[in-house]
């Protein structure tokens, strides 16, 4: 945004209401000041801007912010996933602002892609219920919809055999594991081989594979007798909590 006068020296303060802006540059002659807004209530305000010497002009009812655009949610896919999480959720609506949360029954979801109108998300695990979805924005806007996502338990319990399957929404890395008797015996992620030091039963559709200081390192449940999804925050896959999905070979 420009601002034109005189005597506009780079060490020029401007203020939008009660709002400082950011000074990104003065022309030589002290005729130009280029200044980002920052964040302010929605109303006409005044610009004032204040030289280094002291000095002061006001430009009354200058500039007028705008309201924030409503938030709205218009449309969840899938709105069901299985309760050991790891779907992959998309949200699509208005006002989602830069840094938008998302809540699932009050637990914060992991996005890994958001705009205005589109935010794409990890469900987090969640016993068997229809619950209700939030998106709120940074200036305290939230959206809600009730029995928005569904989980779902699983419809199979047979897990054994060797599963395929990739890691991330966009192929980050090959992964593989294989349940034998009904245990979950071993984990692969590109060319690591993981054993697991306490493998965990699969016999209700889902498990969970926990560390040795108790912290959940991957979940997983059945989708269908030859899917299965979940969650993994294994060192040796990945760096962070991503989701999963495979096949039964």
């Amino acid at each position: 945004m420009q601002i034109t006068g005189t005597g506009l020296s780079g060490g020029a303060h401007v203020t939008f209401g009660t709002a400082p802006a950011t000074h990104t540059g003065s022309s030589p002659n002290g005729t130009v000041s280029n200044v980002t807004t920052s964040g302010h209530p929605s109303g006409t305000v005044d610009v004032v801007v204040t030289t280094p010497d002291g000095q002061t002009a006001r430009l009354p009812s200058a500039f007028t912010y705008g309201a924030a655009a409503p938030v709205t949610i218009n449309l969840i896919s899938a709105n069901a996933g299985p309760t050991a999480g790891g779907s992959y959720l998309t949200i699509r609506g208005s006002g989602f602002a830069r840094g938008a949360r998302v809540v699932i029954d009050g637990l914060a979801a992991r996005a890994y892609y958001s705009t205005s109108t589109e935010i794409r998300l990890i469900t987090p695990a969640h016993p068997a219920s229809a619950v209700e979805l939030a998106v709120s924005t940074p200036d305290d806007q939230t959206a809600r919809l009730a029995g928005g996502f569904t989980y779902l338990p699983p419809a199979f319990s047979d897990f054994n055999g060797r599963w395929v399957g990739r890691l991330g929404d966009e192929d980050e890395g090959a992964f593989s594991f294989t349940v034998r008797d009904d245990v979950l015996v071993e984990i692969s992620c590109n060319t690591a081989v993981l054993a697991t030091t306490a493998p965990p039963s699969t016999r209700t559709g889902e498990f969970v594979v926990a560390g040795a200081d108790g912290r959940t390192l991957m979940t997983g449940g059945l989708v269908r007798s030859d899917h299965a999804a979940g969650l993994i925050g294994l060192p040796g896959c990945t760096s962070y909590d991503t989701g999963w999905a495979a096949d039964r070979q």
